[in-house]
This record gives structure tokens, sequence and C-alpha cells, in this order.
């Protein structure tokens, strides 16, 4: 805000000077050189005021935050899916796919992380649009009401920091599921929404 309040007071000031001078001169050539002058100083004002606020770093950085967060929304996240040696992944992430309703072409299907004993890695799909990953993400909520699958959970891709963030909200998710086994819990908007079991709304009987 600061380097567009200076650009501005400079080329208010610099066109008042340019019309000025351009109507004292007498024929259209002068006017036409005294404007290009004036625009190529008013260049040079904005750019030694924008200089830090534009820098290549700072351009280079947003650049690639966006390249990133762009290639993120094609990912999802699948958690809890139980790990086998020779394990034929593409097949298993396939089936929790289609309990959901969904038979996407996959890009690609990984584990993500360093393989440890007693420790499910989750695994890392890619798919060709954002809109198919948003359905799938929409459509995951329905896994915790499967037999088999309630431990499965589907997220977006995020940074190294936001999965640590996750994976205390699943941690804590388990314990409360494990605690108030009479209720349901689910994770929403970041955070984790308890309601009764199959709760229906109250039907008063007006005679």
């Amino acid at each position: 805000m600061v380097c567009l309040n200076v650009a501005w007071k400079s080329l208010r000031s610099l066109m008042t000077s340019s019309f000025s001078k351009a109507f004292s001169l007498s024929n259209f050539q002068s006017v036409k050189n005294t404007v290009q002058e004036e625009l190529k100083s008013y260049s040079s004002v904005l750019s030694k005021s924008c200089s830090n606020a534009f820098s290549p770093k700072k351009l280079e950085a947003v650049v690639k935050k966006v390249t990133v967060t762009e290639e993120m929304s094609k990912n999802a996240i699948v958690y809890g899916l139980v790990e086998t040696e020779h394990e034929t992944l593409l097949k298993k992430v396939e089936e929790v796919l289609a309990e959901i309703g969904e038979k996407p072409n996959l890009t690609s299907c990984s584990r993500v992380g360093t393989k440890r004993d007693n420790a499910i890695r989750p695994v890392k799909i890619t798919l060709k649009s954002i809109d198919h990953v948003n359905q799938i993400l929409r459509n995951a909520k329905m896994l915790h009401t499967k037999t088999g699958y309630s431990g499965i959970y589907i997220c977006p891709d995020r940074t190294a920091e936001q999965r640590k963030a996750d994976k205390r909200l699943w941690e804590q998710l388990k314990t409360k599921r494990k605690m108030e086994p009479e209720k349901d819990h689910r994770i929403q908007n970041g955070r984790i929404v308890s309601s009764e079991k199959d709760s229906k709304p109250a039907v008063s009987n007006v005679g």
C-alpha cells in the first residue's frame, strides 16, 4: 500500500509537470518529447519506490508458493490404510474409493514418509483435476459409516507443518472414539465434531 501511494503521488506530480510543460510548447513533436521524458522519470521513481516490495527474491517466493499450492490441490492424502509387505497399493486405494462411489483414474499413488515398525504411512494420490479431488473429499465422510473402513480418512494434501497438525487431530479423534463409543465423532472444518449415533429429530404427535 505504501508503495502504491508513493507511486501515485509521483505519477500525479510528474503528469502535472508534463502537461504544464507541454502546453507551453508550440509544436506536437515537442509535446511528444516532453511526455516521453516525464514518463521515463516516472518509471525511474516507481522502480525505486517499489524495489523492495517487488524484489526478484520476493517475486520468486510468491511464484513458487502459488506453483506448489496448484500442484498440491490435485492431491489427496489417505490415512489409516493398512500397510503390508509387497502390497498392491493402487488396488487398495481403488477399493477404498469404491466404497464412496468413486472410480477415478489416478495419476500416481504412493506411501509418504519413512517406513517404521508399528506405524502406518499415509498414501498420497494424485488425480488429473482439482474438481475430482474436491468431489472425493466431499464424499470421504461416508467412510466412517462403512464396515472395515471407519478408521480410514481422506484429506487434502498439506505442507509438512499442516500434516503434523492433522496427525495430532487424528490422534485426538481416536481417543475421543475410544472414550465415548456411544457417540459419533468426525473431523469437520479442522475440528472434532460429536453427535449422538442414529439421532433423529423428535416428532410431536398432534391429535
